[in-house]
C-alpha cells in the first residue's frame, strides 16, 4: 500500500505499541499484509491525521485497546449529532442552529471534500479496516470528536466492544460490504451524541455472506438527534446470504433510526431492544423480524408486509429508567425495577422461535439472564 505512516507493521507479527503520542500522521499506526498479526496498539494517544489506525491487507489477530483516539480542531464547535436538528425547541435549548450547521459541515466537509465518501480509506477515521485479516479486536478505546469511529469495507471476522464513542459528526460504527462467511462483533459499545450509531452499509455488486452480531450497546443523544441503527441494504447489492441481529441494545434520544432501506430479501432479527425518547421508521420491505422490544415513543410507518410483533410493548409516556439515569453520559441506564420491560423480553441464550423461524442461541446472552429488555451488562 501506498500510504505513509508513524509506524508501519508491513508483514511483522508480535510488534507492541503502547504508551505514545502521534500527531498529524496519514496513519498513526499502519498495519498491512498477512503476515502481520499479533500486533497490539495500547494507551496510545492518536491525534489529526487521517486515520489514527489502519489494518490492510489480510492483517489478522491484532489487538487496538485502550487508546485515544481523536482530532483536535480549530473551533470551539465539535462534531455531534446534527441529522434532525431543525426539530429542535431551540428556546428550550438556549441557542440557536449554528452548532449543528457546524457539525454537519464537518461531515460534509471531510466526507466530499477530503475523502471520497464515509466508506473510503481517505476520510477521517479512527480505526479503519480494509480487506482485513479475521480475528482483530478493537476494545477498551475513546474514539472522539471525528467523523468516523471505526469502519471499514470487507473487514473479515472483527470484534468491536467496549469502546466510547463521543461527538462524532458521521458513523461510530460502520461495516460495508463483507467477504464470503464474516462474522462480526459490536458489543458492550457507549455511543453519546454522535450522527450515526451503528451502521451496515454494503457497496458491492458481488454477493454478501455475513453474519453481524450487533448487541448490548447503548445510544444516547442528549437533544434528540442522529441516528442510532442505520442500516441500508437495497436491491442494488445482493445481501440475501446476510444475516444481521440486532438484540439487547438501548437507544436513547435518537432522532430517527431509519430501518427503512431494506431490500426485500435481507434477514434481520430486531429483538430485545429498548428505545426511549426515540423514533423509529420502517417501511417497504417485508424484512425479518421485530419483537419483543419496547418502544417509549414509537413512530411506526408501515407501508408493505413489515413484521411488527404482537410481543413489542409500546408505552408512550412512560419513563423506564431509575432517577438520575442522565446526570452522567456515561450512566448506566437501568432499568426501573417495575417498569414494563423487565422479564418481558425473549430468552437468546438457547435456541429460540420468532415470527415461526428458528434460531439458534444468540452470542453474549448469558444463561439464566431474566430476559429483560435493553442492553444487559450495564
Amino acid at each position: 500500500m501506498r500510504q505513509s505512516a508513524t509506524f508501519r507493521i508491513d508483514n511483522a507479527s508480535y510488534i507492541h505499541l503502547k504508551n505514545l503520542k502521534i500527531d498529524g500522521a496519514q496513519n498513526g499506526v499502519l498495519i498491512v499484509g498477512q503476515q502481520a498479526h499479533h500486533n497490539q496498539v495500547e494507551k496510545c494517544d492518536i491525534v489529526n491525521g487521517q486515520r489514527r489506525v489502519l489494518i490492510a491487507k489480510g492483517a489478522h489477530d491484532n489487538l487496538i485497546t485502550r487508546n485515544n483516539l481523536h482530532m483536535v480542531l480549530l473551533s470551539r464547535y465539535r462534531p455531534m449529532a446534527w441529522y434532525d436538528a431543525w426539530r429542535l425547541d431551540h428556546t428550550r435549548v438556549g441557542e440557536e442552529n449554528y452548532p449543528y450547521i457546524v457539525a454537519q459541515h464537518y461531515y460534509e466537509a471531510y466526507k466530499h471534500e477530503i475523502g471520497v465518501d464515509t466508506s473510503a480509506p481517505q476520510d477521517d477515521t479512527g480505526v479503519f479496516l480494509l480487506a482485513a485479516g479475521g480475528n482483530n479486536d478493537i476494545s477498551h478505546n475513546e474514539i472522539h470528536d471525528t467523523l468516523a469511529g471505526v469502519f471499514g469495507d470487507a473487514i473479515g471476522d472483527v470484534r468491536i466492544h467496549d469502546n466510547y464513542f463521543h461527538h462524532i459528526s458521521g458513523t461510530s460504527v460502520g461495516r460495508g460490504h463483507g467477504q464470503e462467511n464474516d462474522n462480526g462483533y459490536v458489543y458492550g459499545n457507549n455511543f453519546i451524541n454522535v450522527h450515526i450509531a451503528l451502521r451496515y452499509n454494503p457497496n458491492s455488486e458481488q454477493e454478501a455472506r455475513e453474519n453481524l452480531w450487533f448487541y448490548d450497546n447503548l445510544v444516547y443523544n442528549p437533544l434528540g438527534l442522529g441516528v442510532g441503527i442505520y442500516p441500508t441494504m437495497e436491491n442494488d447489492y445482493d445481501t440475501s446470504q446476510t444475516r444481521l441481529f440486532f438484540y439487547h441494545n438501548t437507544i436513547v434520544g435518537v432522532g430517527n433510526d431509519d430501518l427503512d432501506r431494506i431490500s426485500e430479501n435481507n434477514e434481520i432479527v430486531f429483538v430485545n431492544n429498548l428505545y426511549y425518547r426515540s423514533r423509529l421508521s420502517f417501511w417497504a420491505s417485508p424484512f425479518a423480524h421485530i419483537d419483543y422490544n419496547w418502544f417509549g415513543t414509537l413512530n411506526r410507518i408501515d407501508q408493505v408486509e413489515t413484521r411488527f410483533g404482537k410481543n413489542n410493548i409500546e408505552a408512550d409516556g412512560s419513563i423506564p429508567f431509575t432517577p438520575g439515569a442522565f446526570d452522567d453520559d456515561r450512566a448506566p441506564f437501568v432499568v426501573n425495577a417495575d417498569s414494563s420491560a423487565r422479564g418481558a423480553g425473549l430468552d437468546l441464550s438457547e435456541p429460540f422461535t420468532i415470527d415461526g423461524v428458528n434460531y439458534e442461541a444468540l452470542p453474549g446472552v448469558p444463561s439464566g439472564y431474566s430476559h429483560d429488555m435493553g442492553i444487559i451488562s450495564r
